[in-house]
């Protein structure tokens, strides 16, 4: 109740009140932020209390204030964010420290001193909090390719390069969609400017899934991998220009994106891969069956050729055997009837 009861006050005697002068303070996210309050202290007891809108940020007292009646709690995302310096408010420094600030914090706050007899708007603080980019991602689709930056504020201001001709000394540029036959080793480029082909950190991912970091620090460069990438990356010493990829599936194919930080700027390179089912084996198997189906048929003809000629030259010499008897047959009838 207190809150409403001091915006009525300050609304009916703000000209006779002591306000502050509005300060701009811009604090980065995460961090804590200190938001200044100055007020002509009588050294004797104060309530401090600071608020933003209608919402109670903190509500403390020092020194006698047995003249003050209630206590307002402050509102349950400020608990445990805030304080004073309480050494030094008695002298007149009612400064907050607001900690672990979000975007959500940005606003008006107001810094109310109460003493007998009066009430002060003794600062009025406007909090700017500013991110970094905590990721940037490329999707690829059947038609479009999407780029989303989160985390940060103010929103960034997203911008699209077409990837530098390649030259000797440059880093490797290459296709945006790669095809290759599952089983088989593919290289996924990375498109940089040769300004940039040193930059640390390198980032390699498929869709949101990391694959390998790359960390240079001097002569001295860390590797990272996730999961079972470390079994499919062939030669990781070369992975800052070109990854090199084997023993892969179906199941590895998707966007693959090459992400380089640099002092003020992140660039990607997006490859769309695709890995179709190796159909070596699965043709050479009928072509053997096939193979193995003819050369049965063969030996089934020839194996029945050969009989057939078998059966014939039997044949025949059974028919020969049965001339030769009939010719001596009728030799041996003739020669009793050439003697009569």
């Amino acid at each position: 109740m207190l809150v409403p009861l001091l915006l009525l006050l300050l609304l009916l005697l703000g000209p006779g009140l002591a306000a502050g002068e509005e300060t701009l303070i811009t604090c980065l996210r995460a961090e804590p932020c200190v938001l200044p309050c100055k007020f002509n202290s009588d050294g004797k007891g104060v309530r401090v209390m600071w608020f933003k809108k209608k919402a109670v940020v903190s509500c403390t007292r020092y020194g006698n204030t047995s003249w003050v009646v209630g206590h307002n709690s402050p509102a349950d995302k400020y608990k445990g964010r805030t304080d004073l310096y309480a050494d030094k408010v008695l002298e007149g420094n009612a400064t907050l420290v607001l900690r672990n600030v979000t975007p959500h914090d940005e606003g008006k706050y107001f810094c109310v001193t109460i003493m007998q007899p009066r009430t002060d708007e003794s600062a009025v603080v406007s909090l700017q909090v500013r991110a970094p980019v905590e990721d940037v991602s490329a999707e690829v689709g059947h038609a479009a390719v999407w780029c989303r930056a989160r985390g940060s504020n103010p929103a960034p201001t997203l911008t699209w390069h077409r990837p530098p001709p390649p030259t000797a000394a440059g880093c490797a540029t290459g296709p945006s969609l790669i095809q290759a036959l599952a089983g088989s080793n593919l290289n996924v480029p990375c498109s940089l400017p040769y300004a940039l082909c040193a930059a640390s950190p390198h980032l390699w991912f498929r869709g949101s899934q990391p694959i390998l970091t790359i960390n240079a620090s001097g002569d001295r460069t860390r590797l990272s991998f996730w999961g079972e990438w470390s079994l499919h990356v062939y030669d990781s010493r070369a992975a800052a220009r070109t990854l090199t990829l084997r023993n892969l599936s179906t199941a590895h194919q998707g966007a693959y994106t090459c992400e380089v930080s640099a002092a003020d700027q992140t660039i990607l390179t997006v490859s769309n891969v695709t890995i179709g089912e190796d159909l070596r084996l699965e043709t050479l198997v009928p072509i053997t069956v096939l193979a193995s189906l003819l050369f049965l048929s063969y030996c089934a003809v020839a194996f029945l050729l050969v009989k057939i000629r078998r059966m014939e030259g039997q044949k025949s010499s059974i028919d020969s055997s049965l001339t030769s008897l009939s010719v001596s047959s009728g030799g041996s009838a003739g020669a009793p009837a050439s003697d009569s």
